[in-house]
């Protein structure tokens, strides 16, 4: 599962809205979830639990917890609601619940070895090989989508580099970096007639949005998608959870600013 991007600050703000409507936590109702999904987040931080073993513990098979709390499925069947509630409700008698403990959770959250990183290294495996190579030999190659890039950007008054090496041990490379703006390009020019291939280079790039994001959660991240296919709502939520811009067009790039 993706590493969260819900902040801390929402977090906190959640969790006395949760507070309240529950009257601390004593009165949960499956309306709370019905209304709100994103709001399982906070039950699961009261039960220091990891999205693998909240899951786990609610028996759940269609792994939907990481897109409740990233607010990308909005509501929660009043079903499935009642379930999650009748399951967490016990756990939470005599519980002593407290912001500072909620904020601990989280901060354990965000260092997850068993999330999104762990549960794909096939899909890491594939996108370093991918990028396979001495980062010397690498930084001398250019695709022309890059060199497109590059160019604009030169022309826009930054200094662009392409392959830069955000971290050697890691073997994370973005294709553009701006450092004095601290922002990551990543390109994908995608020439393809299957669609199923297309899925998995724009799942690729997520994973590489996501490697960034965690290693380093200051960093901004464009995502520069070339390809014959439209990015459908699903593509587009998809990439939203790391990066944040996605552009269609080198040239949409001339609007964005790196403020």
């Amino acid at each position: 599962m993706p590493p969260t991007s819900v902040t801390l600050q929402h977090t906190k703000k959640m969790f006395q809205e949760v507070r309240e409507l529950t009257e601390n936590f004593k009165k949960i109702k499956p309306e709370l979830l019905e209304n709100d999904a994103s709001r399982v987040l906070i039950l699961r931080l009261v039960l220091e639990m990891s999205q693998n073993e909240f899951e786990n513990f609610l028996g759940v098979v269609n792994k939907n917890i990481s897109k409740y709390e990233r607010g990308k499925i909005k509501k929660m069947n009043k079903e499935t609601s009642k379930k999650y509630i009748d399951k967490i409700s016990p756990k939470l008698t005599n519980k002593n619940i407290s912001e500072t403990k909620i904020i601990q959770a989280y901060e354990k959250m965000r260092k997850e070895s068993n999330g999104f990183l762990k549960a794909h290294q096939g899909t890491r495996k594939v996108l370093l090989a991918q990028r396979k190579g001495a980062i010397n030999s690498l930084r001398k190659r250019s695709t022309q989508q890059e060199k497109s890039l590059t160019e604009l950007l030169e022309a826009k008054g930054f200094s662009p580099v392409i392959n830069f090496p955000l971290s050697e041990e890691k073997g994370i490379i973005t294709d553009i970096f701006l450092e004095k703006e601290n922002t990551a390009i990543e390109c994908k020019d995608i020439i393809s007639k299957n669609h199923r291939e297309f899925k998995e280079q724009i799942r690729l790039l997520a994973y590489q949005g996501y490697r960034i994001k965690f290693n380093f959660p200051d960093i901004k991240i464009v995502a520069v998608v070339k390809s014959n296919f439209k990015l459908s709502h699903r593509d587009m939520d998809e990439l939203k959870g790391p990066y944040d811009h996605i552009l269609a067009d080198v040239g949409e790039l001339k609007n964005i600013t790196f403020s």
